[in-house]
């Protein structure tokens, strides 16, 4: 993976220090994000069922999610434009942390994750810690399509880097029998690949006061394949059989990604510097994403899809 990145910072500082006499522009974003995972149960609820004369102990009720919140991150840009208006070169970072974790306690519980030792029908607790790091390098170059006073449309050329890691640990304990299960898994998956995609400006509005100023409207929309690398570790723990410990060969496999953000900005000219204050909202999705174990002697693998969306505002200088 290190190889990559050195490549691909290669790559941005010949474009960036190569090009003499271009105009730079430096953007600043605080985002709040809601990463989406397709499943995150871990307990299922039962009851004291009749059936033929006697009463039967099954799940009946509610799977239970630990689902991820709302969570900030940041990201930031840098971009230099080429002369004559032949488009511009950008670089962006995001960086975005989430952590969650729950605890159900009752009666006529069932686990729902587990290898060896599954626990049903216990009285206790049962609890998920889910921990999800996101990493994204962009590297663009927008070419100018079409260019009017109050309408610009680019076309997006460029690669995408993406990593993402997946810490999820479920825990069940039996306080009627004293049994306990504890089942943790490591997932990780990096990609790199090619992207094209679409940035749109159109301007709503323009104010000639004490300064220049105009509100515009946003869209960006690019599309991604990443030549994708998996890794995919699991531990157990039991009362009642010897700790497990899995850890799959890592795979290669093509990810598609889709990315758009819709956005309004307020563009002001003060002195020799044009700034410019954005808010929106974005959404990411990056499909089979990962993948996990079903069962240690099963033939397959569950993919899981990560979809990330929420709000994003920051400020932009340009020089």
């Amino acid at each position: 993976m290190h190889r990559y990145i050195r490549f691909l910072s290669c790559l941005l500082v010949v474009q960036f220090f190569g090009i003499a006499n271009a105009q730079w522009s430096f953007d600043s974003q605080f985002i709040y994000l809601l990463p989406s995972l397709d499943d995150t149960s871990f307990v299922t609820t039962g009851a004291a069922l009749p059936f033929g004369g006697l009463t039967v102990d099954e799940p009946y009720g509610k799977r239970k999610n630990n689902d991820l919140r709302f969570t900030p991150g940041f990201r930031v840009k840098a971009a230099t434009a080429l002369p004559n208006c032949d488009g511009e070169f950008a670089a962006f970072y995001t960086y975005l942390y989430s952590k969650k974790s729950r605890t159900v306690v009752g009666s006529h519980l069932f686990a729902t994750d587990s290898f060896v030792s599954a626990l049903t029908d216990f009285t206790g607790y049962a609890s998920s810690k889910n921990k999800l790091q996101f990493q994204n390098v962009d590297a663009w170059y927008f070419k100018p399509l079409y260019n009017l006073h109050c309408f610009n449309l680019n076309l997006i050329t460029g690669a995408e880097f993406a990593s993402i890691r997946w810490h999820q640990v479920h825990t069940y304990v039996a306080i009627d029998t004293s049994e306990f299960d504890k089942i943790g898994r490591r997932l990780r998956s990096w990609g790199i690949g090619p992207e094209l995609g679409l940035d749109a400006e159109y301007t709503v509005a323009e104010f000639d006061c004490t300064c220049p100023s105009r509100l515009n409207v946003n869209f960006l929309g690019t599309g991604s394949l990443l030549a994708s690398k998996t890794y995919n570790r699991l531990r157990e723990s039991s009362s009642s059989s010897p700790n497990l410990k899995l850890l799959d060969e890592p795979t290669w496999r093509v990810v598609p990604a889709l990315h758009a953000r819709v956005g309004v900005s307020y563009e002001m000219l003060f002195s020799c510097i044009t700034t410019s204050i954005e808010a929106g909202y974005e959404f990411n999705a990056y499909f089979r994403a990962f993948s996990k174990q079903l069962f240690f002697n099963a033939v397959g693998t569950g993919f899981y899809n990560l979809n990330i969306h929420g709000l994003f505002a920051g400020i932009h200088f340009f020089f």
